[in-house]
């Protein structure tokens, strides 16, 4: 198991959907919340095919922190991780908290 390496995730949770209703307008409003949790995940190194920047994930950070867990810190930087897949054209992604430096350092002693 030397090429697996623990790092955090953060993913998105289904989104909730709030109605409210106006009496007196006789109207209908929906918001969308969308809440972000954390967990642990241990990947393999050696499926890794890409790493990249977050930098969508780190704007909706700093324009919405309460949909974020309190643990993050403002300074907080996110890294996308996609894995090779067994499937023909097919991949699947990961976002994982830490700058990109800070996840390609943990990575490498892995292998």
């Amino acid at each position: 198991m030397s090429n697996f390496v623990e790092l955090v995730e953060i993913r998105e949770e289904s989104s909730t959907v709030f109605s409210t209703r106006h009496l007196d307008e006789r109207a209908t409003s929906t918001s969308l919340q969308r809440v972000y949790t954390l967990r642990k995940v241990v990947v393999n190194a050696d499926h890794i095919s890409l790493l990249k920047e977050n930098g969508v994930l780190e704007e909706k950070f700093q324009k919405d922190k309460i949909a974020f867990p309190k643990e993050l810190d403002e300074r907080q930087r996110f890294t996308t991780v996609q894995f090779n897949s067994s499937r023909l054209g097919s991949s699947s992604t990961i976002d994982v908290i830490g700058p990109l430096d800070l996840v390609v350092a943990k990575l490498s002693s892995a292998t």
